[in-house]
């Protein structure tokens, strides 16, 4: 039955793009999946994980995330639990995505970093002052203001690829901090998630990891006093080449407009 229901969910289908009778039947047919979740393994627990995330129930997050909690969860089941979340799109998923951040695999940090985004993006079309006074979607944000600077450049592509969406001040302390020439040297090496229908999803994009920090910077900039006296510092630093320089210049005289 969960490899069946798990064929709903294609190229990140929502609940919402099935019929409710349809989504009703599967409910009743999966009942409370916490059990199976609990007590199978390999591909049959991730097949329930993806249904579950087919199904869009957000009661079923404590289930996809007792997975994360699991410090002996392999790790195919730990990133098969934060892609759910990224299906989800629901405001309960930010406190597992931060204990996925908080594990030591990088695979799953990216992938945490990855679907934190998208829910937030989602979140924020559909309402950002409700979002933005969300002390779990804050609390996510202050933690990869903090630390992201600290973690493998790779997570940062996953969050920075989504923030168009996203543009929250509050990661302002990270993108500076992220922001030294050494940004000029890296990539970001494209990670995908498979889907069992379709085509794959970009978990990270292959670009200039500077180029993906400017355009966060950006986004932000209008009005940020804290950034903008870094960028300010940033025009005149030769360690900075010009054409970087000159990007940084015209984000000040945006933001200051």
């Amino acid at each position: 039955m969960a490899i069946a229901v798990a064929t709903l969910r294609s190229e990140g289908a929502l609940a919402q793009r099935w019929e409710p009778d349809v989504l009703a039947a599967a409910r009743r047919a999966l009942g409370d999946p916490s059990g199976p979740i609990a007590r199978t393994s390999g591909e049959e627990r991730r097949a329930w994980i993806r249904a579950v995330s087919a199904i869009g129930d957000p009661a079923f997050i404590p289930a996809i995330a007792s997975v994360i909690a699991d410090q002996a969860s392999p790790i195919e089941d730990v990133i098969e639990a934060v892609s759910a979340l990224a299906d989800l799109v629901h405001p309960h998923a930010f406190p597992p995505l931060l204990m996925a951040l908080r594990r030591p695999e990088l695979q799953v940090q990216v992938f945490a970093a990855w679907a934190g985004g998208l829910v937030a993006a989602y979140l924020v079309k559909l309402d950002p002052a409700r979002t933005d006074e969300d002390p779990r979607f804050q609390e996510f944000e202050e933690f990869l203001a903090e630390n992201l600077p600290r973690m493998d450049h790779q997570v940062a592509c996953a969050y920075l690829s989504q923030f168009q969406g996203i543009g929250d001040a509050r990661l302002t302390r990270g993108l500076i901090a992220l922001s030294s020439p050494r940004a000029m040297e890296r990539r970001c090496e494209r990670v995908e998630r498979q889907n069992p229908i379709g085509r794959p999803d970009v978990v990270v994009p292959e670009r200039a990891f500077l180029d993906l920090l400017i355009d966060a910077m950006r986004r932000v900039a209008r009005g940020n006093r804290e950034l903008l006296a870094f960028l300010r510092s940033a025009v005149t630093d030769p360690a900075w080449p010009e054409p970087v320089r000159l990007k940084f210049r015209e984000m000040v005289e945006a933001g200051e407009g």
